[in-house]
């Protein structure tokens, strides 16, 4: 009697793992996020810091979201605004325009 449901059990066993389906995997989508920091010259201290803040806070959400198995994941792009009024603008436009970026995170100053 035991051999018989030792069997049975294996059959369904079997029969469960046969019938599973695969789910298939969504395609990644990436969203960029735009660092506009001063890295050199004065504040860059604050900047580099800024920086790899950005970095680490990427990293750890993109693992987050790949345990969730989410097709979700986020990218950095950082830009050495030097504390330049004119530069950090012309980065700002080349994110939101060029790179479609919709998360800007700076500039340092308030000047910029």
């Amino acid at each position: 009697m035991r051999r018989i449901n030792l069997l049975i059990s294996l059959f369904v066993i079997l029969l469960f793992a046969a019938c599973k389906k695969e789910v298939p995997r969504q395609p990644i989508t990436t969203y960029p996020v735009a660092g506009l920091f001063s890295l050199t010259g004065n504040w860059s201290s604050l900047g580099i810091t800024s920086k790899a803040v950005l970095e680490i806070a990427v990293d750890d959400i993109n693992f987050y979201l790949e345990e969730r198995g989410s097709s979700v994941r986020f990218s950095s792009v950082v830009y050495d605004t030097k504390l330049d009024t004119n530069l950090a603008k012309s980065f700002f436009q080349t994110a939101v325009n060029d790179l479609k970026v919709k998360f800007v995170l700076g500039p340092q100053s308030s000047a910029e």
